[in-house]
C-alpha cells in the first residue's frame, strides 16, 4: 500500500479502540510486513497499522492543520525506529547489567 504514503488517514477496526477514529499520516509503507507507520495528529505518536485498518480521509474536508514536521516530536532515530533495517527493528539500546568480575 504504497500509494498512502504521504496521505491523511482514519484508523478503524483495531483492538486498541483508543486509535479507532483518530486522524494520522502515513509516513512510510514495510512491504516485509505489510504494515504502515502511522503518525497520529492528536499525540505526534506514530504505530505500524495494517492497511487493511486505513481508510484514507475525505479531502472535502480540506487539509490537516497538524505539522508533521514539528520538531517537538522526536526523530526516528530518538524513538527509535529505523527504516532502513529490514523489519523495523528498535534501534534503542538495551541496557545491559553489569556482571560482577569472577576472581
Amino acid at each position: 500500500m504504497a500509494d498512502l504514503v504521504g496521505k491523511d488517514v482514519v484508523l478503524f477496526g483495531l483492538r486498541r479502540e483508543e486509535l479507532n477514529g483518530e486522524i494520522g499520516r502515513v509516513l512510510r509503507y514495510d512491504a516485509s510486513e505489510d504494515r504502515c507507520a502511522v503518525k497520529i495528529e492528536s499525540t505526534g505518536k506514530t504505530f505500524k497499522v495494517h492497511p487493511d485498518n486505513l481508510e484514507e480521509e475525505d479531502s472535502d474536508e480540506g487539509e490537516s492543520d497538524y505539522d508533521y514536521s514539528d520538531s517537538a516530536t522526536p526523530s526516528d532515530e530518538e524513538s527509535g525506529w529505523s527504516d532502513k533495517e529490514e523489519n523495523w527493528t528498535p534501534t534503542v539500546p538495551v541496557p545491559v547489567p553489569k556482571v560482577p568480575a569472577l576472581l
